[in-house]
This record gives C-alpha cells, structure tokens and sequence, in this order.
C-alpha cells in the first residue's frame, strides 16, 4: 500500500501514534545500546522506535529501557488509553481543520454505500478522459510560521504542510487531488471511498520540507510516500512531488511528475476490503500504479495511451529502470496469494508485474464481469483463492497465464510464467 521509489521494505501496522504530535528522543537500554528516534507503537511489552540515521523501525523490549526511558514510554501509553486527555488532545488537533468523519476513514463499503446512499459501478464504460474545473477552490485555513504548521482545504481533501507553499503549488496540489478522487470514482470499480460526497470527511495528507522530517513522523526511509490506513492518511516529502524552492518558497515545477502523491491518493480513495488477501499486492498496488501512470495535466486524467506508459514503466527505459520486454514470472497463482510482505520484499518486480496483470483485467480480458465479480466477492468477504475463482471464471491457473501471456505478446512484452 506504500508508493515506492527504488526497493523498500514497509509494514501497514507501525504508524500508529499521531503523525502530527511525534518528537525525537535518545533512549537507552540496560546494555547501554542507545536509539535516537521517535516512538511510534506501543504494546504491553514492546516499543518500536523509528531510527532515522539507522533507516528501520527498531522493536525494543520495554523491560530493557532505562527507568526514565521506560516512564516516558509508559506515560505515552496512559495518555493514549485516558479518555479524557485523548478527548483533550483530538480537540486541539481538530482546531481549524475538519477532521475526517468515521465513514470515510475505516468503515466499510457496504456501511459507506448505505450511509450516503451510494450505487454500483461495476459495468458502466471505462473513462477515456476525467477532468475537474480548473477553478477548484482551495481555502488557507491557518498559517503559523512559529509551530511550522501550514493548513489548506481543498472541497475533499485536507492537507497540512510544516513549511509555507506559494499560491501557485496550493492551487495546483488542490486541483490535482480533486482530479485524483474523480478519476477514482469514474473508474467502474465502485470504489464508495471516492464516492463519499464532497465535505462530508476530507482526506488528509501531510506534507514535510525534509526527508528527516518525514521519516520523524513516521514515514519510511525508503519509502517515496506512505499511506497510513488506520487514520486515512498520506504522509509525503515535497522533494517527492513536483516542486522547487525559490527565494524561500517551494513553487510547482510543472516539468516533473506527481505520480507518487496519485498512487498514495488512490489507496486513500480504495474500500479497504480490495486490501483483502487475494487482492492485497497485485491489484492494490496494480490499482494505484495503473493511475498514476496515466497522463495527469492541469485536472485531467487522459486514458488512452496509458497501455503505453505502463509498457514502458514495465519493460523499462533509460531513466527509469524495468524488467526489459522479456519477462520470468513466478507462478501465477502463488504470485497472486503471497503474503503483502513477501510483495514487498521483490518490489521493483513484483509491482510492474502487478500493474501488468491489472492492466489485463482491466482492458484485454474478453469479459469484464469476470473483475466484477471477484471485486464483489470482497466486498463480500470472501478472500485468497475462494475470491480468485471468479477471475478465473471456470479457467485453470495455467489457461489464465496463456491468455495474460498472448494479450501482451501482441504488445511486444512476452511474460513467460514458471
């Protein structure tokens, strides 16, 4: 669920304390180990500290610390489990900016579709083109230089950034998120996060001058963004993003690519049961790659031609890496039910072959329905290989690899299956 820019390793579970509120610390263990970094989970018997100069999350036995660093961390824990200083604590941070409403942050598509009477997509015509008026109204809600705390709202996103942005790339962040969000509810995947109407919870995203400073609050080092789940989330460096700084000010450098901030805002935009095993890697990563590969200018989104670009995003160019135009592919079947870890752990490969076969479903299957209803069989609850079996729709695993195989043959990229 993570956008990648090289190889990385990440873990959905381990940003779990506010992004917002995290501060560095030297902690000592009894050995006299020392971690320098930010605390971002706590168990009944271990902390994970995130190491910036070590590049990891670092699982340190609470029972190890010293005793003031084991009060520390134990205070950290009270003042989560109080009510009543959690209540304090959301209210200050909710003030001067809305905070996304419990829908649209984790509850499901059915909870989503019923509370704002939203309908299926599945078959309508697959977009050619999406766009939003380029007039979108992006709000300052507060701008404070001393606690580096810089708040704008677009109609469905909230995003905050710990350095002043110029006019021109708060206009542009604003148009492109809102582009974003109606790209994923044209998509006939019916997406009900995408569909959650205008106002009613916007998507945050939090935006840092630094890599340190990202990786402080709990992004990963060798991560180009992170999308947090269980608080609806994007946290993001600008230097991922297109802009430049001039005169002290980061201004929109229209020359260079926002994919990453699309691939984050598409799994933002995602119901959370397509992050189910069986569709967990391939498609979630397929989905969001498949749309930040798509042609993004000025609030449009252009379809045609991205057969294209992901062609070149797989087999590879002379910026950007790739597998080349013949390919080795594990099995199909053991490709699509590995664990999101093991995904991860082969990223440069196991992504572009995930946008691949995404892309298959998405325009060279004969029969369309055959993504709906392994879409649906999720949203269902069914997972692993119980959900597959509408993809393969009476198809064994091996007939399926033959009809990927053919379809992107007749591309010029021949993926030979193990």
């Amino acid at each position: 669920m993570f956008s990648v820019k090289g190889g990385y390793r990440a873990g959905i579970a381990m940003v779990v304390l506010s992004a917002t509120t995290l501060s560095a610390r030297v902690f000592t263990d009894k050995a006299g180990n020392s971690y320098d970094g930010s605390v971002v989970n706590i168990t009944d018997s271990v902390v994970t500290i995130m190491v910036p100069a070590r590049g990891k999350f670092v699982k340190v036995p609470l029972a190890s610390l010293s005793a003031q660093d084991r009060a520390y961390v134990e205070s950290l824990g009270k003042r989560r489990a109080n009510p009543r200083v959690a209540a304090k604590a959301a209210a200050k941070e909710a003030a001067g900016k809305t905070v996304a409403s419990r829908s649209s942050r984790g509850a499901s598509s059915s909870k989503l579709k019923a509370e704002y009477n939203l309908v299926d997509n599945f078959l309508t015509p697959w977009p050619r083109f999406i766009s939003v008026p380029k007039a979108v109204h992006v709000r300052v809600v507060s701008q404070d230089k001393g606690k580096k705390r810089y708040v704008y709202h677009s109609p469905s996103f909230e995003f905050i950034s710990d350095v002043a942005l110029s006019t021109t790339i708060i206009s542009e962040f604003g148009l492109m998120f809102e582009a974003t969000r109606e790209y994923c509810r044209k998509l006939p995947l019916s997406n009900m996060k995408a569909h959650v109407p205008k106002h009613q919870g916007r998507n945050r995203i939090l935006l840092f001058e630094s890599v340190q400073s990202y990786v402080r609050n709990g992004g990963h080092p060798n991560a180009a963004g992170v999308y947090v789940p269980s608080r609806n989330l994007i946290l993001i460096p600008l230097q991922s993003l297109g802009v430049k700084k001039k005169g002290g000010v980061y201004n929109y450098d229209y020359q260079v690519s926002n994919s990453v901030l699309v691939h984050e805002i598409v799994h933002q935009l995602t119901d959370p049961e397509y992050f189910a095993h069986g569709g967990r890697g391939w498609f979630s990563e397929g989905l969001a790659q498949y749309c930040a590969e798509t042609r993004y200018s000025r609030g449009g989104f252009s379809v045609s031609g991205v057969r294209e670009r992901i062609k070149d995003y797989v087999v590879g160019t002379a910026t950007r890496g790739g597998l080349g135009a013949k390919i080795n592919a594990p099995d199909l079947e053991a490709f699509m039910l590995q664990s999101y870890q093991s995904f991860t752990g082969n990223a440069g490969v196991n992504y572009r072959l995930g946008t691949m076969i995404t892309y298959y479903f998405f325009h060279m299957e004969r029969d369309r329905r055959n993504l709906a209803r392994f879409l649906q069989a999720l949203k269902r609850g069914e997972t692993g290989s119980q959900a597959l079996k509408y993809l393969l729709n009476g198809r064994s695993f091996k007939q399926l690899e033959r009809d990927i195989h053919n379809a992107w043959r007749s591309s010029g990229v021949v993926v030979n299956f193990q």
